[in-house]
């Protein structure tokens, strides 16, 4: 697929629970392997879906990596915003917020790795 082609968006339950397939995969495959030795091939095997498959849902290996922070971030701010809906203090609104991301990567050691390592060896997700 061109680098401009936006893939389509899949709103069916199917399609999302297959591009939820690829993400995790995405993560696995980056956190064991690293980011730059692994091919959309790798991610599209572990999720047990042919190598086309993903492009269908993602532009290229570095809409995958970017994918996986956005998904993570807006799925850490909804759960942080339900946290800390009850506490006026700032203060206690940002240790809430901070215990919930740290153990949100504490549960997930190879997304930690993915946020922690690869992400900040990603010049294009740097940009």
């Amino acid at each position: 697929m061109p680098a401009t082609a936006q893939p389509k968006r899949r709103t069916d339950p199917a399609a999302v629970s297959k591009r939820d397939a690829i993400l995790r995969a995405a993560i696995d495959v980056f956190a064991g392997r690293g980011y730059f030795n692994a091919q959309v091939a790798d991610v599209a095997r572990s999720a047990g879906v042919a190598a086309g498959t993903v492009y269908l849902y993602f532009r290229s290996k570095d809409d995958l990596l970017v994918s996986i922070f956005e998904r993570t971030v807006r799925e850490t701010l909804a759960e942080g915003r339900t946290a800390v809906s009850d506490v006026a203090d700032p203060a206690e609104r940002l240790r809430r917020f901070a215990r919930l991301h740290l153990g949100m990567l504490g549960r997930d050691r190879r997304l930690a790795v993915v946020f922690q390592v690869e992400l900040r060896q990603s010049v294009k997700f740097m940009e």
